[in-house]
């Protein structure tokens, strides 16, 4: 390509769930463009001649995003992408489509309530602010790629608060194992245990004892978006 670079990502979806990944892309990494069909657009994408490239940038960003309005909120359902597009001075362009969807849940009346204080803050640049930790943080990256999309395996449960008890242990936070999390109350020792038992018996099969009772998937995944909501939370600079 010999022209310059200024490629869209067409997005489809609720309206607010558009507001939503509007108030976490406001500039860097990206932007959620409004005027007519909302598009997104990221100096990053313009770096490259390859829409393949393009894509594979735009869907990393776009589900981390999903992480985080996995972690934070909920009703969030069905976004499509669509035409990746970069016009041209002749008036065509280049372009292919793509499509993710998602859902995301809430559990309780407690939770609702939460779910929007949580959605405010996101809203008044907390959630671009995450989003910019992201892309400096392996570590954070890690754990909204364990938690993005639907977030159904206990292996990703897993990983995902085996890499929040990590970054807590690299940051020098006293605790062996899980226990860092148990002392910030983030969790109960019981709680994570209990997580942990459960996770360990669809992990290693045979090999590990199960838990009587198990926990439940679905409390599985409450519990570890609630830890990693407060973990989120610290990294936060303080305003």
């Amino acid at each position: 390509m010999d022209h310059r670079h200024h490629w869209e990502l067409a997005l489809t979806g609720k309206p607010e769930t558009l507001d939503a990944l509007t108030n976490l892309f406001t500039g860097e990494p990206a932007s959620i463009v409004r005027e007519g069909a909302p598009v997104m657009r990221s100096p990053h994408f313009n770096h490259f001649d390859d829409p393949s490239q393009v894509r594979t940038t735009a869907e990393r960003l776009l589900k981390q995003a999903v992480a985080l309005l996995n972690i934070f909120s909920h009703s969030h359902e069905h976004v499509g992408l669509g035409h990746l597009n970069c016009p041209k001075e002749d008036g065509t362009y280049h372009g292919q489509s793509v499509l993710m969807s998602w859902n995301i849940r809430t559990f309780s009346q407690e939770d609702a309530e939460r779910i929007a204080r949580d959605g405010e803050r996101l809203a008044s640049g907390a959630g671009a602010q995450l989003m910019q930790i992201a892309q400096q943080s392996d570590r954070v990256a890690e754990v909204l790629a364990f938690m993005s999309s639907d977030f159904s395996e206990w292996s990703s449960i897993y990983a995902a608060i085996e890499a929040i008890a990590l970054d807590l242990r690299d940051r020098g936070v006293a605790g062996r194992d899980w226990s860092a999390i148990a002392d910030r109350r983030w969790a109960t020792s019981s709680e994570l245990e209990l997580l942990k038992r459960t996770a360990n018996m669809y992990r290693h099969a045979r090999q590990w004892e199960p838990p009587k009772p198990p926990m439940f998937l679905v409390n599985a995944q409450f519990l570890a978006k609630k830890v990693a909501r407060q973990w989120l939370d610290s990294l936060v600079p303080a305003a």
